[in-house]
């Protein structure tokens, strides 16, 4: 007989977001012709993982929207 040990932490895994390697985009549809799509400021926060209870993982984000880009600068303000 094999017997297989499966270890989990004790304590909720988190992670933090990466800025530098995250991006918030969007795409939004204009009058059913054209797709206008741009990006979102910086983005940062945590991803949880509770092994334990996964219904209580979570993930919490920040999107700096003053940082809000479409390429057409009077639509951006």
């Amino acid at each position: 007989l094999l017997a297989s040990v499966c270890l989990l932490p004790a304590e909720p895994l988190v992670w933090r977001i990466d800025s530098s390697h995250s991006a918030a985009q969007f795409a939004v549809k204009h009058m059913m012709v054209s797709t206008v799509r741009g990006t979102m400021g910086k983005v940062s926060g945590t991803v949880t993982y509770d092994s334990a209870n996964p219904n209580a993982s979570k993930v919490e984000a920040v999107i700096d929207v003053a940082g809000l880009n479409t390429n057409d600068a009077k639509r951006d303000a």
